[in-house]
């Protein structure tokens, strides 16, 4: 299961990436809080495993997605904000001294 987050991440990348070039001037259509959600929920998971390269780029994917679908005020767009902060402090606690 190790082996295979990696190219789930780059996976997902590309889609994300291909759905939002696809919707610059349009509304985003319901199924990307599907995307959303698998992209905070991976990011998390990565996070919670120490692996905070890896998660940033997914965070910022969620969050981009987020303020796009929700709004700028929602509660889902603040929760990724929040986690991205967590993973910042969690990323300057994790430096050696």
């Amino acid at each position: 299961m190790e082996s295979i987050i990696p190219a789930v991440v780059i996976a997902l990348f590309w889609i994300v990436r291909a759905l939002l070039a696809d919707t610059k001037n349009a509304a985003v259509p319901d199924e990307h809080r599907a995307v959303f959600s698998t992209l905070f929920h991976l990011a998390t998971c990565l996070h919670k495993k120490g692996r905070f390269a890896e998660a940033e780029p997914l965070y910022r994917c969620a969050l981009s997605i987020a303020e796009k679908v929700y709004g700028p005020e929602h509660a889902e767009t603040t929760s990724t904000m929040g986690m991205l902060a967590k993973l910042y402090f969690s990323r300057t606690r994790a430096l050696p001294l």
